[in-house]
């Protein structure tokens, strides 16, 4: 913030500082750069350490800035992270001097707010909060680097970008007259095509106001076409008169950051999410996002009231309703490489009448803690009681496009907890869904099936036993042949152990169901496999082999190989050798049926 930080600075100024260049090795160094990321972790944590020992460092640190600038483009996304919070660390450590590096990084660690994974964004959010402190944002704007984050066309990008920017520019007193390079790329992102980004651009719209002027920013709206000028000055026009912030709103706002500045610097990645969400919540009010603004005050209000005995879902209707103005474009799709906020408020809108105020405030809750609470809680209602039958079946069936993609959004958590209590809420969901006879519509399955196969992926083996098991569940209430399909997707991953356990599945569906399962056709389903076959990780190819040697049991000797087509010879005698292991036969005069289904 503003005027608290130049005593600390002057403080810090008198401490000795110590010179940490003799640490930073060639060949510490040339291991930042190693092709294996285990040998990247460990000299990231050597750097982590050297920092953490010296505690105020000058600015000597050799090739350092540059190697550190080449791990925020790392492959391996906890790496960046890491770095991300090395980086802070050498803000703390250097003070003001640090500036002279932003020329080196600076643009890199604003580009990775456009990262897909929500944790490395927080972590970025957190390292330029630190930076901000240390140099101000006046070291940002003149080095260009939030004209050229919010000129690239990254809705995750712009849209944390944004939100810091707004942050930023409220708390700043005074800004460098680079600021007026911001107008002409803040107006491409009020045409931006994610109504999330082009909401958070409105909100900076004021902030820039207040420091340069609606008369500069009317001006600027000239090289603008027809309607898209039409429409920013409209924007511009609402908030005239804003051209001078309030002192009072400027001095709160600059407390407020200096505090979150402080928390994020001693709590690091996790003081990071405390900011994040923060500066979110800095959105344009609605109904729903201003309950869920409340939520960590209205969970524990509701726990005192009488909504506490209450069920926590309270509607039996709307599904039809949602569904088609999904399929009329009237509703965002849920599809999604990671989940943005504008799908986030979607789902609050639509939740709002379908749940308590109590449920709503525990399953919107920041802390994870409230998500195991409205798990049990929705765990309760859909286990029977003595007469079997649950309490509140119809409402989770009339609710249950919207229950499974609020479970869905835990998936990207990262606490294990929350995520296994999630996975045994469905396991009771699609058992009730079975005994019900009720049957997953395509809607349902398409906004919540591929996340759940992603999680099979999952790093921990109880979480991935768990999604298996919930696979066979999902065939009970949801067409085997389709479920295929998505398991076929699930094995194209980058992920190998999310590619071997969706060939295992494939496996099992061919034993359970036959090759009647195989979309879209046989022979296409066993060409798909055997390209599996030539893959790197040996756990693959074996799970591939495997799943082709149940096939070849279904199938007359002559058609499988047909449908394998052109492998390596190398690949043949690998698939040879494992049927000749397996000591299972083709389907022959026998079985007609399995070759008729081919």
């Amino acid at each position: 913030g503003g005027g608290g930080g130049g005593g600390a600075a002057s403080l810090a100024d008198l401490m000795p500082r110590n010179d940490i260049s003799g640490q930073i090795t060639s060949g510490l160094i040339g291991e930042l750069a190693d092709k294996q990321w285990k040998v990247r972790g460990e000299a990231l944590t050597r750097i982590t350490e050297i920092i953490a020992a010296a505690k105020f460092i000058t600015p000597a640190l050799g090739d350092l800035p540059s190697a550190l600038k080449g791990r925020l483009a790392d492959s391996n996304k906890n790496l960046v992270v890491t770095t991300l919070n090395i980086l802070a660390s050498v803000a703390t450590a250097m003070g003001a001097a640090v500036k002279k590096f932003l020329p080196i990084y600076g643009g890199a660690m604003v580009h990775v707010l456009g990262d897909a994974k929500p944790q490395v964004r927080v972590a970025a959010v957190a390292c330029l909060n630190v930076y901000c402190q240390e140099v101000k944002l006046n070291a940002f704007l003149e080095g260009g680097y939030i004209t050229t984050g919010l000129a690239t066309e990254n809705p995750n990008l712009r849209g944390e970008l944004l939100v810091w920017l707004e942050q930023k520019l409220s708390e700043a007193g005074s800004v460098c007259s680079e600021i007026k390079e911001v107008v002409v790329p803040l107006y491409a992102c009020l045409e931006d095509r994610s109504g999330d980004v082009r909401k958070k651009a409105q909100l900076v719209v004021p902030a820039l106001i207040g420091h340069i002027g609606i008369e500069y920013m009317l001006k600027a709206t000239g090289k603008l076409k027809g309607s898209s000028k039409t429409v920013v000055v409209t924007l511009l026009e609402k908030h005239r008169g804003a051209s001078a912030p309030p002192a009072a709103a400027a001095a709160a706002a600059s407390a407020g950051a200096a505090a979150s500045g402080k928390s994020s610097a001693k709590s690091g990645t996790t003081g990071a999410k405390g900011s994040s969400k923060t500066a979110t919540t800095k959105k344009a009010p609605t109904s729903s996002t201003s309950s869920a603004r409340a939520a960590p005050a209205a969970s524990s209000s509701s726990a005192a009231g009488g909504d506490d005995d209450g069920p926590p879902l309270t509607s039996h209707g709307g599904k039809e309703a949602r569904m088609r103005d999904e399929k009329n474009n009237k509703t965002l799709k849920w599809n999604f490489t990671a989940p943005r906020g504008e799908h986030l408020d979607q789902l609050k809108d639509q939740l709002t009448p379908c749940v308590s105020k109590k449920q709503f405030a525990e399953m919107f809750h920041a802390d994870f803690k409230h998500h195991i609470i409205a798990l049990d809680a929705l765990i309760k209602v859909v286990t029977p009681d003595t007469s079997g039958t649950a309490a509140q079946q119809d409402e989770t069936v009339a609710t249950l496009d919207l229950l499974l993609r609020w479970i869905s959004l835990r998936f990207f958590d990262t606490n294990t907890s929350v995520l296994l209590k999630a996975l045994d809420y469905l396991a009771c969901v699609f058992k009730m869904l079975s005994q019900l006879n009720h049957h997953l519509s395509e809607y349902e399955a398409s906004a919540f099936i591929p996340y759940l196969v992603q999680k099979v992926g999952d790093a921990k083996d109880s979480v991935r036993k768990a999604v298996r098991g919930l696979f066979q569940l999902v065939c009970d209430v949801y067409p085997a042949s389709k479920m295929y399909v998505y398991i076929v997707d699930g094995t194209q991953s980058k992920n190998s152990r999310q590619r071997i356990e969706c060939l295992e599945e494939i496996t099992c569906l061919v034993e359970r169901h036959t090759l009647n399962v195989c979309q879209p056709s046989v022979p296409k389903a066993v060409s798909a496999l055997s390209s599996h076959i030539s893959d790197r990780d040996n756990s693959v190819r074996s799970a591939a082999l495997n799943a082709l040697v149940g096939v070849y049991a279904q199938l007359e000797e002559a058609a499988f190989w047909k449908y394998i087509g052109t492998v390596s010879e190398k690949e043949r005698s690998l698939l040879e050798e494992r049927i000749k292991r397996s000591g299972r036969k083709p389907a022959g005069a026998t079985a007609p049926a399995a070759a008729a289904a081919a």
